[in-house]
């Protein structure tokens, strides 16, 4: 959510300040330029990607609490221990906003609802 309202916020400063930019430093030939403005450009973009995923996580560990309210958290815990125990490292490997299963199952052992 986090990274899509950022994203909202970044696109009319990329077609308006960005692009031209590029597209002048591009036309000039002139490599400072086009270094400087391919790191004005793509650097937020990182960025942004970076907080998000790590806003994304922190919501996701959340949610597992909650899960955990509503489902009891014994139960919850059985359940992530035994999709551990199957070795999904497909959830793991790919995304940065999702939390391994040995952190989420850190944070549910930490919380006491």
């Amino acid at each position: 959510m986090v990274t899509e309202i950022l994203t909202i916020i970044l696109i009319p400063f990329y077609l308006y300040v960005g692009l031209p930019g590029i597209q002048r430093a591009f036309a000039s030939n002139s490599l400072s330029q086009m270094g400087l403005w391919s790191v004005f450009f793509f650097a937020p973009v990182v960025l942004v990607g970076r907080l998000g995923s790590k806003v994304e996580k922190g919501l996701r560990l959340r949610a597992d609490r909650q899960a955990a309210d509503l489902v009891g958290k014994a139960s919850f815990l059985y359940s992530l221990r035994k999709m551990k125990g199957m070795q999904f490292r497909e959830l793991e490997r790919w995304r940065l906003d999702i939390p391994k299963l040995s952190q989420r199952l850190g944070n549910l052992t930490k919380y006491s609802a």
